[in-house]
């Protein structure tokens, strides 16, 4: 898959990274970074990972140019509508993607034990807490997270992060975009709705799956993918 060389050479230096310090918070090696850069062909787990560290979705890293398989190999993903999941290693990263997601769907596939149920526990309440539901009436809501809220989720992540590692549980989690309605407040009726016709708009999506698989990245099709303009996975 090619990308927007241009681009990542931008942001990254927005960021203040060298390719070097790239390479390490992706796990990718300098070449890869210099490659991607260079707009040459990149693995979509390679750019998963560079658009995460980014804090960017992958899709806004991708080139205009169509991608050229070369000697006739196969692409790297041949299911439509694809999204790469890489592991969340920051508070901050958790809980800023799910407060900017439009939706969000978690997976809790790690088997619970009397061991690791208080952090299961608390890592959902940290993923419930982080995303705002857009179909929950502001009645029901407890209003505006402070800076100072968010900060304490973050932290709290922060901890229960490295602690499910450290019991072989990860939290992997992916991004993309899709074309939605967005949904209004019913004064009257005291709930929220849509109208056929509403011009749908373009959101983030998020996906979170909380895995002890021993992978270095999971993949998931969400089940909104016909209704995207576009899916780079």
């Amino acid at each position: 898959m090619t990308i927007d060389g241009a681009r990542l050479r931008t942001l990254r230096l927005q960021k203040g990274m060298s390719q070097e310090k790239l390479g390490l918070l992706t796990k990718l090696n300098k070449r890869t970074i210099q490659r991607a850069e260079n707009g040459e062909l990149i693995s979509i787990e390679s750019l998963a990972f560079i658009a995460d560290a980014l804090e960017v979705e992958p899709q806004a890293l991708r080139g205009r140019q169509q991608d050229v398989i070369p000697h006739g190999a196969p692409p790297q993903t041949t299911r439509q509508g694809e999204v790469v999941l890489v592991p969340v290693t920051r508070g901050s990263r958790l809980v800023n993607t799910l407060r900017d997601a439009f939706m969000a769907k978690f997976e809790y596939e790690a088997e619970p034990t009397e061991d690791n149920l208080s952090l299961l526990e608390e890592i959902a309440e940290i993923l419930n807490a982080a995303w705002e539901n857009p179909w929950e009436p502001p009645s029901s809501r407890f209003g505006e997270s402070t800076d100072a809220e968010l900060l304490r989720l973050q932290a709290k992540a922060n901890r229960v992060i490295p602690s499910l590692q450290d019991q072989g549980i990860r939290i992997f989690m992916g991004t993309y975009s899709s074309l939605q309605q967005q949904p209004r407040y019913d004064i009257d009726e005291g709930h929220m709705y849509i109208r056929d016709g509403w011009p749908r708009e373009r959101v983030t999506n998020v996906r979170v799956v909380v895995s002890d698989d021993a992978v270095g990245h999971l993949t998931r099709i969400p089940g909104d993918h016909e209704d995207l303009e576009e899916i780079p996975f």
